[in-house]
């Protein structure tokens, strides 16, 4: 069986996945539906002081499984950004 990974090109996460997430593509192989998505802001607001960041120190993947959908098991990889607080004194 020919595994590859499809990249969305056109809007169709639309209705697929919750505000403030982007499907990017989705890989089926075997009994798994994998679906590739971001996170679309591009802004954080610091939990230590309460200030916005715009500053990107870096991503990490989050693997997400939800419930089987037509006999495959579904699982999200959600890409996501790290952010950095503008001031310098604020623990991280």
């Amino acid at each position: 069986m020919l595994e590859e990974l499809i990249t969305m090109t056109k809007r169709f996460d639309t209705e697929l996945l919750p505000e403030g997430l982007r499907a990017t593509g989705y890989h089926m192989g075997g009994a798994t539906l994998a679906i590739n998505a971001e996170v679309t802001g591009a802004e954080v607001i610091c939990p230590g002081c309460g200030q916005r960041s715009t500053r990107q120190h870096g991503r990490y993947v989050r693997h997400l499984k939800d419930f089987p959908a037509h006999g495959r098991s579904v699982q999200v990889r959600l890409s996501v950004r790290r952010f950095r607080c503008v001031r310098r004194n604020v623990p991280s």
